[in-house]
């Protein structure tokens, strides 16, 4: 059982990386991207939201699609996005961390295990027990920070919680 200790990091400079561009990859990137730091998105097609925060020179999509039947495929990527990027990766040769968001368990599965032979936390949103870290609700307000987790379950009592934080924080529920 994973039990999870709550920190907080300064991530400026550092490099997100997202395998999958579907719903789950579009929350955790919406949250990330207010932080400065670089995210990197691997995926053959996004939402329509993550299409419209590429813009920024801080989101990068490298539109590949990761097959499970190709493993040498993740090494390969990364290393070329190291060095097209490599201006980014100056002081951390690999990203800080990665989030395998895609809808297939094999394909999450071989990022799992890629990351932790390479030492690189992942976050792996079907299976909580390949994750080394939990993605929290945040509230911010001015130079207050609030996370939620429920540890990897129940999402419906962390949901109800960070609704009852938004309604005290900002009057409303949902954002």
């Amino acid at each position: 059982m994973n039990c999870y200790f709550p920190v907080f990091y300064n991530i400026t400079g550092w490099n997100f990386c997202f395998i999958g561009g579907g719903n789950v990859a579009e929350r955790r990137i919406g949250t990330l991207s207010a932080y400065p730091c670089r995210i990197y998105i691997i995926a053959d097609s996004v939402t329509d939201k993550i299409k419209e925060s590429i813009d920024q020179e801080k989101m990068i999509w490298i539109r590949e699609k990761i097959s499970s039947k190709r493993g040498k495929q993740l090494p390969y990527i990364f290393e070329k996005i190291r060095k097209k990027y490599k201006k980014y990766f100056q002081y951390r040769r690999n990203f800080s961390m990665v989030f395998a968001c895609t809808d297939d368990r094999n394909v999450n599965r071989q990022i799992y295990e890629y990351c932790r032979r390479k030492k690189i936390p992942v976050n792996v949103a079907d299976c909580k027990e390949e994750s080394d870290f939990s993605f929290p609700g945040l509230l911010k307000q001015e130079d207050l920070v609030i996370a939620v987790t429920g540890n990897g379950n129940n999402h419906s009592r962390v949901r109800e919680a960070m609704d009852q934080l938004r309604e005290v924080f900002y009057g409303k529920k949902n954002g």
